[in-house]
């Protein structure tokens, strides 16, 4: 078997191919009426929740703190502006043009590369059992925010009491007083 690959006026003669069908009743490659997005609105809030993360939100100030501020910044605008933001615009406007999933998108554009577009597939999995693990902690502490007493404030208050016991018990060991007794050397007289 020889992978073709689509040249630029092959990719234009299936895109008008492929616009030529109704907006409303898009096929898939199996036949079945593709589903569409209700409105603009679900669409866009849909896109700005999956590019506005727990990466943003979460690691981000962490990263920033931890590779120099403000000095982080730049680099990160850079890459954001030339890479990240084109990569998303070139991904919806191919999705949008060829109306087809990701795997078939790829196949269709070089078909020797279906593995990548399977690929990216397993890793938007993988990294959604990641988020999954964090939403399941946010939650937990979320729940255990309303109870009283709140168990952290609990198990740091037993944490401080056995820190001061056992800071006075080395006090008095290096004193040569034994606990209780009061006298050095640890003698009792009789």
């Amino acid at each position: 078997l020889v992978a073709r690959s689509c040249t630029m006026p092959e990719l234009a003669r299936d895109e008008q191919q492929n616009s030529s069908a109704s907006a409303h009743a898009a096929e898939a490659t199996d036949g079945k009426p593709r589903s569409r997005w209700s409105s603009h609105t679900t669409f866009l809030l849909a896109s700005i929740g999956s590019a506005i993360g727990f990466g943003n939100v979460w690691r981000f100030p962490m990263m920033a703190y931890s590779y120099g501020g403000g000095a982080f910044m730049l680099p990160y605008l850079i890459a954001l502006f030339f890479a990240a933001i084109p990569m998303v615009v070139l991904e919806f406007a191919l999705g949008q043009r060829l109306q087809r999933g990701h795997v078939a998108l790829v196949a269709h554009i070089a078909p020797r590369w279906e593995g990548l577009g399977w690929a990216t597939v397993v890793g938007t999995f993988l990294s959604a059992q990641y988020y999954q693990t964090l939403l399941a902690y946010c939650l937990v502490y979320l729940v255990n925010a309303f109870r009283d007493p709140q168990p952290w404030a609990v198990e740091e208050a037993a944490r401080s009491l056995s820190e001061s016991s056992s800071s006075l018990d080395g006090a008095e060991a290096s004193s040569g007083l034994q606990p209780g007794s009061g006298e050095a050397g640890g003698e009792t007289e009789a």
